[in-house]
């Protein structure tokens, strides 16, 4: 986890100019999404953090270059011939439930940031897409009741939105540094799946050891520790 966040605070200060509290979100947030097991929202992103599920909406609301911070990111970790390859459709709620969501990404979050880059884009668009909001009104218990209401502007998306997809796809290609960085796992194959239980292991035996005034480091319980932040994943 050290070395997470060592090299989030590496590319942060390479490509963004940030305030300190804006930076230390940054660093915070990408280490919630390794740390939480499950759905991850605002309520589940607090229950992990020292800060209220308040603070969360409100830097969700923020701009931050995610295009940048992955192209240093890449860069720095992984050379300079590069190829991204996304599929929407993976997505658990990619689809009918998704907000402004099908079976492809909006022009004006994805297209446009890979051609500034230098990116060549290859895609299939349908010539009859039609994108529309979900109802959300009360039924008035007359006739059927209504699906969709009003059309969507793609060029005015919520901003939430589209940091919720970033900050859930970032930290992949950070602890693909991170494995790389590791000369004993780079060799081995990538498990983001591992990394991911691994995390929140060493998140929960850190609670315990605060908690329960325990010695990690002591040599009787060295043998205990690993095996606590290794179970689950297929390392153990």
């Amino acid at each position: 986890m050290n070395v997470f966040s060592s090299i989030i605070k590496c590319i942060l200060n390479k490509s963004t100019k940030l305030n300190q509290w804006r930076y230390d979100f940054m660093v915070e947030i990408f280490m919630i999404y390794m740390i939480i097991p499950t759905r991850i929202n605002f309520r589940q992103m607090a229950r992990y953090s020292n800060y209220g599920e308040q603070r969360f909406r409100n830097q969700y609301k923020q701009k931050f270059d995610f295009m940048h911070f992955n192209q240093e990111l890449t860069s720095t970790y992984f050379g300079k011939r590069l190829a991204i390859a996304f599929d929407p459709s993976y997505i658990q709620k990619s689809g009918k439930k998704t907000l402004y969501m099908g079976k492809f990404c909006p022009k004006i979050e994805v297209v446009n940031p890979l051609l500034e880059v230098g990116f060549h884009l290859i895609s299939k668009f349908r010539e009859d897409a039609h994108f529309r909001y979900t109802f959300s009104g009360i039924y008035s218990g007359k006739g059927r009741p209504s699906q969709f209401e009003g059309k969507v502007d793609v060029d005015n998306l919520e901003r939430n939105i589209f940091t919720q997809f970033n900050t859930s796809l970032t930290p992949i290609n950070i602890v693909k540094a991170m494995h790389l960085c590791d000369e004993t796992m780079r060799a081995k194959p990538f498990s983001m799946s591992d990394y991911k239980i691994l995390f929140h292991n060493t998140f929960m035996l850190n609670q315990f050891i605060a908690t329960f005034g325990i010695q990690p480091k002591a040599v009787k319980n060295h043998h205990h520790v690993k095996e606590l932040l290794y179970f689950g994943t297929r390392a153990s």
